[in-house]
């Protein structure tokens, strides 16, 4: 059920499972050209925040100090603040969807997806 990724498309379907290099590389250069078309070249904090769904600025940060995102940042010499290129960060996005697909978030044959933490461990209930 892999598919090819139609430019036209993109964004409308669901994330199909990326198996293969050549699948892994079309969805990185749709992802890219999708950062590209919405941010530029170069994404700085506030971008990033946006496309990560962080709330705040220092949330990513604290994420970026902790070593949870592993994503390359740009040093740009004269600028403070959090810069990274649509490349690396969709590089990042698309091997995050890979991982995600080889074990985690399968669908149930009722259509509903798992998730880890409901495989083994107890689900606390809110009372």
């Amino acid at each position: 059920m892999v598919g090819k990724v139609d430019s036209k498309m993109q964004g409308t379907q669901a994330a199909e499972p990326v198996g293969s290099l050549e699948q892994m590389r079309a969805a990185e250069m749709a992802t890219a050209n999708f950062l590209m078309q919405a941010h530029g070249p170069v994404l700085d904090g506030p971008a990033l925040m946006q496309v990560l769904h962080y709330p705040t600025q220092t949330a990513l940060e604290r994420s970026l100090q902790r070593g949870h995102l592993k994503i390359n940042l740009l040093d740009l010499p004269g600028r403070r603040g959090i810069y990274v290129h649509a490349f690396e960060l969709a590089r990042y996005l698309t091997t995050q969807m890979a991982e995600s697909n080889s074990g985690h978030g399968e669908f149930q044959p009722d259509g509903k997806p798992t998730h880890p933490v409901e495989k083994g461990a107890q689900v606390r209930q809110k009372i």
